[in-house]
């Protein structure tokens, strides 16, 4: 079982955000899911949670009950954005969380399995931004971008 450290920071940075973008909205079922940070981080939390005990239970054919700790942004949120967690860590949580919660059958088609997806998106959007990624890649520009790299190696 992942921590419920690892949980806050996979729910922290799906909130992540001011106003309409600290919402998670997650497309499963044939309908979408409208997640708020101050509404529903404790369910989403639940949510990863339980998929996660689904996944240690199928694997190893046990029956374990678990609740998680309510959730807590607390000394998450301020770390993230490449000051202390940089996004790489928190894509590196994601990937373990998967890991951990992929044995059961139906994490393939679960909303747990979504709303992951969804975060991955908007951590990978957060990168984005931050770095000035182009929208539309070509050559001529990434030569422009090389020279610009190895013009301030020489400065």
């Amino acid at each position: 079982m992942v921590s419920n450290d690892h949980l806050d920071l996979l729910v922290s940075a799906g909130f992540i955000g001011a106003g309409y973008e600290a919402t998670l909205d997650v497309y499963h079922g044939d309908r979408w899911h409208n997640f708020t940070r101050y509404e529903h981080a404790d369910m989403v939390k639940g949510l990863l949670h339980q998929a996660n005990l689904d996944s240690v239970n199928y694997r190893y054919k046990e029956f374990t009950t678990e609740t998680p700790a309510p959730y807590s942004g607390a000394d998450i949120a301020q770390y993230l954005g490449g000051v202390v967690i940089p996004w790489g860590h928190v894509l590196g949580a994601l990937r373990c969380f998967e890991y951990q919660a992929c044995e059961h059958p139906e994490w393939s088609t679960s909303l747990a399995k979504a709303i992951v997806e969804k975060i991955r998106f908007k951590v990978c959007q957060r990168i984005t931004e931050e770095a000035g990624g182009m929208w539309e890649w070509n050559r001529s520009d990434a030569q422009e971008i090389m020279q610009g790299i190895r013009e301030g190696m020489r400065a």
